[in-house]
């Protein structure tokens, strides 16, 4: 069975000025261990965050399935890069856009859709279990313009948009590192700046930011947190010039943060790495 090739985007400017600006793609490091672990030799994950060479993996690849994260600083350059992709693939290849750019509000999608009309489906929400949801539809031979709702899945039909609605919660105690699975090898180095996550979600419903939106807070496992710590101090022993970051929407809830926060100080001292957060 030839596996489904799926290229994963999270598009970043590659210059003298966004040199310092540049990060580990954490985000699709939880996407790809994800969709390797649920579907296994049945797909085909690949990374990509220079333009560059994102359009030549797309000519050379020719994928099924091609995945943006879509934020508000990246938005020009995804816009752009979504129209090459279709230009180039036409109709056979099925291009998805996730990330807190894409509204769980219907009003805010039904914009989104508009702006940019050459994407077939959106994810809503925390993006493995929808990813998954629309992958698995496709492997059965669904097609996305005709078939029903996925949860976690917002798609066109026409003119009509079909609300997937919201996927079930991922149970982070079940993710796997992408650090510790050497998804993200190829990234481990200058000047890419290296980040964890500890929990995802926030109790508060602040209006200008969509994380309240996921209410529900959700805690990773502290152990594979101390071993990702761990793990980063020593690829970065080398290079404590470059800052540590926690990608928490909210760090401080829980009692087990200061546990977190206590390994990190214990770790700076004995690896020389952090040297600042």
């Amino acid at each position: 069975m030839i596996p489904m090739k799926i290229l994963l985007a999270d598009l970043k400017h590659f210059n003298e000025q966004s040199q310092y600006d540049l990060y580990i793609p954490l985000n699709l490091g939880y996407l790809a261990s994800h969709l390797n672990r649920i579907f296994g030799k049945k797909v085909d994950v690949s990374m990509h965050l220079d333009p560059n060479d994102f359009l030549q993996q797309v000519i050379k690849e020719k994928p099924q399935v091609v995945g943006f994260s879509l934020y508000l600083w990246n938005t020009h350059i995804t816009k752009t890069m979504i129209s090459y992709v279709r230009e180039k693939l036409g109709n056979e290849v099925i291009i998805f856009v996730g990330g807190p750019s894409v509204d769980p509000n219907l009003v805010e999608q039904k914009e989104l859709c508009r702006r940019l009309p050459q994407v077939d489906a959106f994810i809503q929400g925390e993006g493995e279990i929808g990813f998954e949801n629309a992958i698995a539809a496709l492997l059965d031979g669904e097609d996305l313009r005709q078939c029903d709702p996925i949860p976690g899945v917002n798609f066109y039909r026409g003119k009509e948009l079909i609300p997937g609605g919201r996927a079930e919660k991922l149970n982070l105690q079940d993710v796997e590192s992408p650090y510790l699975s050497g998804i993200l090898d190829d990234y481990l180095e200058p000047p890419f700046k290296p980040m964890t996550q500890t929990t995802r979600g926030c109790p508060y419903r602040c209006t200008y930011c969509v994380l309240g939106n996921l209410m529900k807070v959700q805690k990773f496992s502290v152990e594979q947190i101390k071993c990702d710590i761990n793990f980063i101090a020593e690829k970065y022993a080398d290079h404590p010039h470059l800052e540590f970051f926690l990608v928490d929407d909210n760090f401080g809830l829980f009692k087990s943060d200061l546990e977190v926060a206590d390994y990190i100080v214990i770790t700076a001292k004995e690896k020389g790495y952090p040297s600042s957060l």
